[in-house]
């Protein structure tokens, strides 16, 4: 004779089908159809790379385009980034890899010093250190020498697949040693999947 489920006893339970497949942390999304797959949760897959009270300078030359649009103007921030947490996103020196295919929220936030009058100060993301960079682009101004920009943004990337890193890069209309002393780069995974 046949137990409905809704009165199986706890002896009798078992895990969901499927489940030796999961990751850990893993949730089971249904496709609509009838059937599904283990997905990555997303309150689980966070994270972000800072730096913290740097004087290390990237040397950037002078933008060959007025507007900071040309990605080959871009020099990649590396100095002084690590991972101040990460739930699912993993960490590189100066990159963070996102774990799954799916698309991502990324906010960035920086205090760069600017130690040439003025300057203007561009910052794009790049995926996987490969152009095109980011449409993209955070502006600042430096007003006077050693001024200090804060410049801050966020944006939606669609289609990172596993294991593509995102990485920062900076650009000014003029040569100049800039210091990155404060940053931080959030990425949170919004939707997995295509």
């Amino acid at each position: 004779m046949a137990i409905e489920h809704d009165a199986i006893t706890n002896a009798e339970l078992h895990e969901p089908k499927g489940v030796s497949a999961a990751s850990d942390n893993q949730i089971y999304l249904a496709d609509g159809l009838g059937s599904g797959a283990w997905s990555d949760n997303i309150q689980n897959t966070h994270g972000d790379m800072v730096i913290t009270g740097s004087s290390t300078a990237t040397a950037v030359t002078a933008a060959s385009d007025a507007t900071l649009s040309t990605d080959s103007d871009y020099t990649k921030i590396t100095a002084g980034w690590t991972l101040a947490h990460g739930e699912g996103i993993t960490f590189n020196t100066d990159e963070i890899i996102v774990p799954t295919l799916g698309h991502y929220y990324l906010a960035f936030w920086a205090t760069v010093k600017v130690p040439t009058t003025n300057n203007f100060i561009g910052v794009k993301y790049a995926v996987n250190d490969t152009t095109p960079y980011s449409s993209r682009k955070i502006i600042g101004q430096s007003q006077t020498a050693n001024d200090y920009l804060n410049l801050s943004g966020v944006g939606i990337v669609t289609s990172l697949t596993a294991n593509d890193t995102v990485s920062l890069y900076i650009a000014g209309s003029k040569s100049d040693n800039l210091i990155v002393q404060e940053a931080g780069l959030v990425c949170l995974l919004l939707h997995p999947g295509s």
